[in-house]
């Protein structure tokens, strides 16, 4: 135990000395600043035998460690750069009359995690007698804790990391040079993290998993204040970003959106990007699980039926899965929190426009007799080869939409979801662009637009920012960014439902 406590002082010390001496991007992986599996797995077994017989048996335990680099840039030259180095220790257990305790710690060392149970301990009540103590023996949480077979995934990329513990200039330098000399008020944000995941049990539970992810988001306002344009771009591979073209297109965007128009709300033709159909979707993942798919589900049982699967719910050409394994694309092939580690695999939600499947916890899926399947984290979504340019060539009268923000779903009946046009609206009449509009509000459900289908073009992974809904301000987007990939493809669909305007830059 002595040997792991003077390792892990060890590590922790010189990640505090790299830091501020700044970090050397030629680091090889066996002094790299997140936890190996080999450490965490030596760490869950010390922290075990540091427990008590006045904690109730615990066994299972949880340990999350992510270093994460966001770095902003404002008013075009401003930047401002935050890292953040976060471990976790999560595990549950009982004291004294069976008080339950769900203990959450960024301990790193086994004297300190040794303190930290004997303040636990300290408030414990009478132990309750053997005979008043039951337990539920069929809960999934009790049959579950031996080995388990996991998808093989690979979603830790080399070039990511090595960008996260560079210095940021060598990041930042492209993109500040491109705003200082746009002509536009420029601002953006790169972020980058590196994680890792453990879920261990002694009866052979090992859930282990490793990532890296990025983004990069540049949002540009005329001078004036009177346009503005957006673009992002997320990858796990840093190196598949251009930051710079981010930039540029953004740019563009805002040159293009220049003198706006006032178009009367109502229903028209819309033709979608990528970012604006990606925000429609990320908010309505979750419903693809059983217990709250209200849009694939029957309000009152038709014929015996709670679900619509095996009945055809969106255009043919859509089919929309989740695959762990994809090495850009995919997550964690296991389930969090109550059902810490338990095995999760791919699914196929639907297939030509057939629903097929629907997300059940291992509780849930026990009482239905289905195979536990995590609610999809990530999403993919078939495309087409319709471009853009072709979808607007193809539109008589209609409205191009650059991007959606502040979606947030109003209605779970119908997955109806309000939001707004942000950073590029387009009037399209006779296949041309006609003029850039005054913002929409929006209120529409993805799972009615889906049925409304005109074309469909190549998906790409979205990038969501740290905007509202999903980012409210830098301190929560530093808890829950990333989001996990969204991969749309552009639309063109009838009668989308522009509802009011929303004069907004």
């Amino acid at each position: 135990m002595d040997s792991i406590t003077d390792f892990l002082r060890r590590r922790a010390a010189a990640a505090d000395s790299s830091s501020r001496a700044g970090i050397d991007p030629s680091f090889s992986a066996t002094t790299r600043r997140i936890i190996t599996r080999e450490e965490a797995v030596a760490f869950a077994k010390a922290a075990l035998h540091l427990r008590s017989e006045k904690l109730r048996p615990w066994e299972s335990i949880s340990i999350r460690h992510s270093v994460l680099r966001i770095v902003r840039i404002t008013n075009n030259t401003h930047v401002v750069s935050a890292e953040m180095d976060r471990f976790h220790l999560k595990f549950y257990a009982s004291i004294g009359s069976g008080i339950a305790l769900d203990v959450d710690t960024s301990v790193r060392d086994l004297p300190t995690l040794q303190t930290v149970f004997r303040n636990i301990e300290e408030r414990a009540t009478p132990p309750l007698r053997s005979e008043d103590i039951t337990e539920d023996m069929d809960a999934p949480w009790h049959v579950s804790e031996g080995p388990h077979t996991y998808l093989p995934v690979a979603l830790w990329h080399p070039a990511t990391y090595d960008a996260l513990v560079a210095p940021s200039q060598h990041v930042t330098g492209p993109l500040v040079e491109r705003m200082r000399t746009s002509g536009f008020r420029c601002a953006g944000t790169i972020a980058m993290i590196a994680r890792a995941h453990l879920y261990f049990h002694p009866l052979g539970k090992l859930a282990w998993g490793e990532d890296t992810d990025s983004e990069v988001t540049a949002t540009v306002h005329a001078l004036d204040g009177k346009a503005s344009g957006w673009n992002g771009q997320a990858a796990r591979n840093w190196s598949l970003i251009p930051p710079e073209r981010v930039v540029e297109e953004a740019i563009d965007m805002a040159r293009r959106n220049q003198n706006r128009v006032r178009v009367e709300p109502g229903r028209y033709t819309a033709i979608l990007g990528p970012a604006a159909v990606g925000a429609l979707f990320a908010e309505s993942c979750q419903q693809f699980n059983f217990d709250s798919a209200m849009p694939w589900k029957y309000q009152v049982p038709v014929h015996g039926k709670k679900t619509k699967i095996g009945e055809r719910v969106a255009d043919a050409r859509l089919t929309m899965w989740s695959d762990p394994t994809d090495p850009n694309y995919g997550d964690y092939p296991f389930f969090d929190d109550l059902e810490s580690g338990l095995p999760s695999g791919k699914a196929t939600w639907v297939d030509k426009g057939v629903l097929t499947a629907l997300a059940y916890d291992p509780g849930r899926a026990m009482q239905e007799g289905k195979t536990p399947i995590k609610t999809p984290p990530s999403l993919q979504i078939s495309g087409g080869n319709t471009t853009i340019a072709e979808m607007i060539a193809n539109c008589e009268r209609g409205i191009y939409v650059h991007r959606i923000g502040g979606t947030q779903i109003v209605d779970w009946d119908s997955g109806m979801i309000l939001g707004n046009t942000r950073n590029g609206c387009f009037f399209v009449k006779n296949g041309k662009i006609v003029s850039p509009v005054i913002d929409f509000r929006i209120y529409e459900s993805p799972f009615q637009m889906i049925n409304q289908i005109l074309a469909l073009g190549k998906p790409e992974r979205i990038a969501f920012g740290f905007g509202r809904t999903r980012y409210q301000s830098l301190g929560n987007s530093a808890e829950v960014w990333p989001t996990p990939p969204i991969v749309v493809p552009p639309m063109m669909v009838q009668d989308f439902n522009f509802s009011a305007l929303c004069d907004a830059i």
